[in-house]
């Protein structure tokens, strides 16, 4: 199955995707007769996840035997695309594709540190930033090596803590792509102090413009994801060329704590998957589109963010 959230006048709704054509699963259920649907991600995901989608499962069989009722279909230009998840979800983000973290250290004149084919780390991402299909990305307004970076992510669909990594995988409720922004000269600046991407990060993530069930995808390791920039392909690669499963990456994330039904958990970048691998850049207007075979594509612009006033510091216990 395939859900997507759409907003209608600042209001965001669930809907189900099949052939193209996009039907709100709440008037689809009454016009059916079936039970109640949930009318947004932030319901869905507030109660049994994997129980609500078995019933809109049903919703989505009509929608396939042919049953396409009138007054539950959304026509285009009546609504705007938002990220498939719900407004409550953390957003981890991994490391897996061994190529990528080569060309990309790399880049500083490292190498692959010896601890990443131990454990597979990840950083924490901004959900108050995210951003759905067809947006217009944010990037700020002095950064001069905008970046996309091309990834898969697995949504949850119940909490774990301490899973194996088989109660992991099986906690996956669907999967989505992800567009891990990236102004790359202030990831460099504030990547020197070792804390992580912070600014070069938090400004915008994009996610869609589908959440697809497991039973659709198959099998993963044979997702084909393509990052074309203006019509042109810059990347393409398989899922399965990961050195960590989606399994994996949340067993280790969630030993300790606890990971909420709807979190995200992205691949990391595929291997050359981003401009910095490739050494060239976005332009502002730039479209760029990430595609992932049974998934669809996630289209976004490339754009700027107001100018914020200007950081300076004086040093207050100079040397």
């Amino acid at each position: 199955m395939r859900l997507a959230c759409i907003r209608i006048s600042q209001t965001r709704r669930l809907a189900i995707e099949r052939d193209g054509e996009l039907f709100l699963a709440s008037e689809l259920a009454t016009t059916l007769g079936a039970p109640q649907a949930p009318k947004d991600f932030d319901t869905l995901f507030a109660g049994d996840a994997f129980g609500t989608v078995e019933q809109l499962s049903q919703l989505d069989r009509s929608l396939i035997a042919g049953n396409r009722p009138a007054t539950a279909k959304l026509t285009p230009g009546s609504f705007l695309w938002d990220a498939p998840v719900p407004r409550s979800c953390q957003i981890l983000d991994g490391y897996a594709f061994e190529t990528h973290v080569k060309n990309a250290r790399s880049k500083r004149g490292l190498g692959v540190p010896p601890e990443w084919y131990e454990v597979p780390t990840y950083y924490r991402s901004n959900p108050r930033a995210l951003f759905g299909h067809e947006a217009t990305i944010p990037f700020p307004p002095d950064e001069t090596m905008c970046d996309y970076e091309l990834e898969f992510a697995a949504v949850l669909g119940c909490n774990v803590k301490d899973a194996t990594v088989q109660q992991a995988t099986s906690a996956v409720i669907g999967y989505t792509i992800f567009n891990d922004c990236t102004a790359r000269a202030a990831q460099r600046k504030v990547m020197a102090m070792g804390l992580g991407p912070a600014k070069g990060k938090d400004f915008a993530n994009q996610l869609g413009p589908v959440l697809v069930t497991p039973d659709e995808i198959g099998d993963i390791d044979a997702v084909e994801l393509v990052a074309r920039v203006n019509g042109a392909e810059w990347s393409r690669a398989l899922f399965g060329s990961a050195e960590y499963s989606f399994g994996e990456i949340i067993s280790f994330a969630c030993q300790g704590i606890e990971l909420w039904a709807g979190d995200v958990i992205g691949s990391g970048t595929v291997g050359f998957g981003c401009g910095l691998e490739l050494d060239k850049f976005l332009s502002d207007g730039d479209v760029v589109e990430l595609e992932a075979s049974r998934v669809g594509v996630l289209r976004s612009k490339v754009g700027r963010s107001p100018a914020p006033p200007k950081f300076e510091h004086k040093r207050k216990h100079p040397a």
